[in-house]
């Protein structure tokens, strides 16, 4: 199942959101009976499979603009990796619901699911989470209470967490990321100030 997912996820680089949803909707499905069929079998580990495939669906139908299906796709995303027990993955799913819920104009919202997404991720070792939560605490401060105290002290938050990811170097910028034909670039760590 986390095959199929991850196939998926790189057609989206090339293929728009729309030709891509009918199949990854199916996979879900696929992936739902799976699990309800697994029970307490070795294979309830599918269970996060099914939620990475259910967060997936829920990324395309926020790119489509179908709100509703999106969000019950995130919150179907964060039940099964719960169920899994994967809190990583809880916490990464309700961290997305939280930039999606920001973006799409309830930003206070995303301000109690990025506290929500912390509870369930715990004293993660790796820093990117938090960083990535942090980032996304801001955009919701700045969206919701115009607040640019609280933002610039979530970024320095951030910013402090990346400094501490080993190998992250200043101005690296990840190789470009495709999506339906745009190109997005994603630097990693802080610019040099000026």
């Amino acid at each position: 199942m986390t095959a199929i997912t991850g196939a998926q996820r790189r057609l989206d680089a090339t293929t728009s959101a729309r030709e891509l949803a009918r199949g990854v909707t199916a996979h879900v499905e696929m992936a739902n009976r799976m699990r309800s069929r697994a029970g307490k079998t070795p294979y309830a580990a599918d269970v996060a499979a099914a939620s990475e495939a259910a967060g997936f669906a829920a990324w395309l139908h926020a790119d489509m603009y179908d709100i509703g299906s999106a969000r019950a796709y995130y919150r179907m995303a964060i039940g099964r990796a719960r169920q899994a027990g994967q809190d990583l993955l809880a916490g990464y799913m309700l961290g997305s619901l939280a930039a999606f819920e920001t973006d799409g104009g309830d930003p206070e919202l995303g301000l109690s699911l990025v506290g929500e997404a912390r509870q369930q991720i715990g004293a993660t070792p790796h820093p990117s989470p938090r960083a990535w939560l942090d980032a996304t605490e801001a955009l919701s401060f700045a969206a919701a209470r115009r607040d640019g105290d609280a933002a610039s002290h979530a970024l320095a938050r951030a910013a402090r967490a990346i400094d501490r990811v080993p190998g992250a170097g200043r101005g690296q910028a990840h190789p470009p990321r495709r999506r339906a034909g745009r190109v997005h670039r994603v630097p990693v760590g802080r610019p040099a100030r000026p």
